[in-house]
């Protein structure tokens, strides 16, 4: 029941996901990419990137020099919907060749779509994808069916359409239209799935959330530090830089300090406390490095003088 993709759906995503370019020659002849149009540039003949616009199609290209005639583009888009109370993700191939002196020509084939219900369960249909392929390879004679989730479905996309329909569950979930680094399957998963997500996002700690959704062992970190995290809520404590700011819990830890306690998990520069008790541990990792290595200076010297008294004892055997 989905709809396909509309001209105007289209029309954007060629003008937003493709980057248009004129190839200049060192003669300063400029051909557009899109039209295949040329005209005599300026006598630069750096790249750059200031638009030019083209005479005839009048659209805003990137000025390249360079001789080569022929050129490739993929990126990949984005619609967000909804279908029968589910959150879908379409994500859309866009594939640009150029051939200069051509019109260019445009190929969008939608090749994966995430399918996620309101408690958080999710589905993929997919095209197939050739064995040991890379991102932007895929079997287009294929269909899109159900496939095993896989890293390669979620999808970061070079640009999401601007219209988007969200279901009612992630929006009371906090979801406002940001994804704050975030692919949307990400988002909306985590989110969906865990209220610590929710909590997070609505409180503004984008930081964490994106430790949260994207690194599954600082997920773990942030669920054993959630009284931590909570206090900082409490006491509105900003933390700009998630990951830095739980390390600087585990050195805490690491000094048997109360990570309950505010007076630790809320300092007025978690960055400088951080380097000091990094500093302090370095110099104890130092200490016993110096330590172990005279350790094992001595057992090897012990060794070694057994070995010569053995040895001594040896001789003097054979002697008598």
């Amino acid at each position: 029941r989905l709809p396909e993709l509309t001209k105007i759906q289209k029309r954007w995503a060629i003008d937003n996901c493709v980057q248009h370019f004129g190839r200049r020659l060192k003669g300063s002849k400029i051909t557009c990419a899109d039209c295949g149009h040329s005209w005599q540039g300026e006598g630069h003949l750096v790249d750059t990137l200031v638009p030019s616009k083209c005479p005839n199609c009048q659209r805003e290209l990137t000025i390249k020099t360079t001789r080569q005639s022929l050129f490739k583009q993929v990126e990949y888009m984005c619609v967000v919907t909804r279908s029968n109370g589910y959150q879908v993700l379409r994500f859309y191939y866009v594939c640009a060749r150029f051939r200069i002196g051509e019109a260019a020509k445009y190929d969008i084939t939608e090749v994966v779509q995430r399918w996620i219900a309101p408690n958080g369960k999710q589905a993929v249909l997919a095209l197939l994808r050739p064995m040991f392929s890379y991102n932007d390879t895929w079997v287009f004679g294929s269909s899109l069916e159900l496939r095993p989730d896989k890293d390669l479905y979620d999808i970061l996309p070079h640009r999401i359409y601007p219209r988007q329909l969200i279901i009612p569950e992630i929006k009371r979930n906090g979801f406002k239209g940001e994804y704050h680094g975030l692919t949307p399957f990400e988002m909306f998963h985590s989110i969906l799935n865990y209220p610590q997500a929710e909590t997070l996002l609505k409180s503004g700690y984008n930081s964490l959330l994106l430790c949260f959704a994207r690194d599954s062992y600082k997920r773990e970190k942030i669920l054993r530090y959630w009284s931590a995290v909570r206090i900082c809520i409490r006491n509105k404590y900003r933390i700009n830089e998630g990951t830095l700011w739980l390390d600087y819990l585990d050195l805490l830890t690491y000094f048997g300090k109360d990570t309950n306690n505010p007076k630790f998990v809320c300092p007025d520069s978690y960055r400088a406390e951080h380097d000091s008790l990094s500093a302090k541990r370095n110099r104890i990792y130092e200490r016993e490095r110096v330590e172990n290595e005279r350790r094992w200076r001595r057992e090897q010297e012990q060794r070694r003088i057994e070995q010569e008294k053995r040895q001594l004892e040896r001789m003097a055997e054979d002697e008598r």
